[in-house]
Order: C-alpha cells, then structure tokens, then sequence
C-alpha cells in the first residue's frame, strides 16, 4: 500500500494503529489533512513494517485547486504531527 487518506479530524486522533497481539498502541495527531500510509512494498520482506506520512493534499493544485496553497519566502510552512506510543 502507498495511498493518501484524508482524515475526517473529527475524533481526537487522527489515526489509531493497534497491534492486538501485543498490545502496543499508536496514536497520532497532525496539523496536516492527509496521511500516506505506505506498507513497505519494496523491502526484502514484503510488507514488513509501516510508515504515516502526514503531509497536504498530493497534488492539490490540479485535483483541489481551492484548498491549493502556494509557498515562497514570504509565506511560512508550519505543521506539527504528534506521536504518541503506549
């Protein structure tokens, strides 16, 4: 898997990750809208780990043009994505 998710923002985490057997638990919450969530298709293993990439909208110029945002010197990119591992 390599796809973006847009996430609703309505819970107070944005994703909640659970391994059952061993009872671990990820939590993450971002400023940003998306999540990438890449299941690792090319390592030696196939599908032997997982990554969340919280970024905007991929392509968002040609696909959303009204949520587009263009950055340059003048203009500050600012996100912040939280971990959280219990």
């Amino acid at each position: 898997m390599d796809h973006p998710f847009e996430m609703s923002k309505k819970a107070q985490y944005d994703i909640e990750f659970k391994d059952e057997i061993a009872g671990r638990v990820m939590k993450v919450k971002s400023s940003e809208p998306v999540a990438v969530i890449y299941t690792g298709n090319y390592l030696d293993k196939k599908h032997n780990g997982i990554c969340f990439e919280m970024q905007d909208y991929p392509d968002v110029i040609n696909f959303l043009p009204e949520k587009a945002k263009i950055y340059n010197k003048n203009s500050v990119y600012k996100a912040e994505t939280i971990f959280i591992f219990n």
